[in-house]
């Protein structure tokens, strides 16, 4: 965990941002349902990977947080298969302080962070707020790129 993060938190989003909880557990999507309803976030929901693919290539999502993988595939392999925008969502891990293993496995394998649960409404929105950040300035340097490509074309 990043210890300068936690001193201070993230500015809320000024407009909707979306995020996709990505889980077969139906208690993790009531907890984040509740936690995101109060505020400017969109959830969206996903208990399987077909899901999770299919609203990804139709919205344009910031934020997943996974409890859960694929049967078969490890943290790399799961984030790999959800780049399908651009930029891609950062992922977030939500497990069980008593998985410390999973813990290790899913930074070591580059999960933006590790969320505990049961979730913590404070914890989740520092955690997804700083992700959203981090995605919107790729999102900004992207498009400051692909400016600067138009701009050379037609110099």
């Amino acid at each position: 965990m990043n210890y300068d993060r936690i001193a201070r938190q993230p500015a809320p989003p000024q407009s909707a941002v979306s995020a996709l909880c990505f889980s077969a557990i139906e208690d993790d999507h009531a907890q984040l349902g509740e936690i995101f309803s109060h505020s400017n976030w969109n959830l969206y929901h996903a208990s399987n990977l077909a899901e999770a693919l299919t609203l990804l290539r139709a919205r344009e999502v910031a934020v997943v947080i996974a409890s859960d993988l694929p049967p078969g595939m490890n943290w790399g392999e799961f984030m790999e298969l959800l780049r399908v925008g651009s930029p891609s969502p950062r992922i977030v891990a939500a497990l069980r302080f008593s998985e410390t293993s999973r813990w290790s496995d899913a930074l070591q394998r580059g999960v933006f962070d590790v969320l505990a649960k049961p979730f913590d409404a404070r914890e989740v929105f520092q955690v997804a707020g700083f992700a959203w950040m981090q995605w919107q300035r790729e999102t900004e340097r992207k498009h400051q790129a692909s400016r600067m490509r138009v701009l050379r074309a037609s110099a």
